[in-house]
């Protein structure tokens, strides 16, 4: 590629980690080479079940798993899982870099900003200091305004109706 591009996929709504997956399988299929970085997830969803049975063009960095969110750690859970974070994101920017890939997806990298694991600051100097073919894709439930102005694709998810909302489950094969 020429010219890497900007992606913000961001919302309440389902299907923005799926979204991500979807451009993934396709650089995939055009031989790019692909990073899957995925932030503050508990690592068992069945797309990165197959996606780690691809060996080809991809690698995929894991934080530690979360088995609860955020807001419902200890505070030790929640200073171990702000370190892992920050860690897994210097790790991404090297290997994003180091490695010439050609798309860098940031799965609920929006979140770790939210929380204030990471900083807004930090995301624009990747963005802005990023080689120039390098795609980048970014996804999470809060969109920010310096994020936006930067992006190329800015896409909000909006959820009208979910089953979660009727107690119903995730499902695996559905939502997991």
């Amino acid at each position: 590629m020429q010219n890497g591009l900007i992606h913000i996929y961001y919302g309440n709504g389902k299907g923005k980690t799926s979204s991500a997956i979807g451009l993934c399988i396709r650089a995939l299929g055009a031989d790019l080479k692909v990073l899957f970085v995925q932030f503050l997830k508990d690592n068992n969803s069945s797309e990165l079940k197959i996606l780690r049975e691809i060996k080809k063009n991809l690698v995929i960095l894991e934080a530690e798993p979360n088995n609860n969110f955020f807001h419902l750690m200890t505070e030790n859970e929640k200073t171990k899982t702000k370190n892992n974070t920050y860690s897994l994101f210097i790790s991404a920017i090297n290997n994003a870099i180091n490695q010439n890939f050609d798309v860098l997806i940031l799965d609920e990298l929006l979140d770790a900003i939210e929380l204030g694991i990471l900083k807004k600051n930090e995301i624009v100097k990747l963005i802005k200091e990023k080689p120039k073919n390098l795609e980048i894709v970014i996804t999470g439930h809060t969109e920010t305004i310096e994020l936006n102005e930067i992006a190329d694709y800015l896409t909000h998810f909006n959820s009208k109706k979910h089953p979660y909302d009727k107690g119903i489950k995730a499902r695996k094969g559905i939502e997991l």
